[in-house]
């Protein structure tokens, strides 16, 4: 057994599982940040909070059905390899 940590295919199964759960958490947020930002400044411009829960909840849908296209990928990727 080699002493080299980068060579053992376990850690770099290891490695590839967090860096995909850090980039389905970083496309998650990001749209949800998006919309409470946007929808606060629209809530404010109009005084109407419709707008803030209408940011917040396109933000929701847009990073989930990101985040799902994401696995989708990976999952069919890792059914096709040899």
């Amino acid at each position: 057994m080699s002493r080299n940590g980068s060579q053992d295919p376990r850690w770099l199964a290891v490695a590839r599982n967090l860096s995909l759960l850090g980039q389905l958490g970083i496309q998650i947020a990001a749209p949800i940040i998006a919309g409470v930002i946007a929808g606060s400044y629209m809530a404010r411009r109009t005084d109407n909070l419709l707008w803030q829960l209408g940011g917040v909840l396109l933000g929701l849908f847009a990073g989930l059905w990101s985040g799902f296209r994401l696995l989708w990928g990976v999952l069919r990727d890792v059914d096709h390899r040899p």
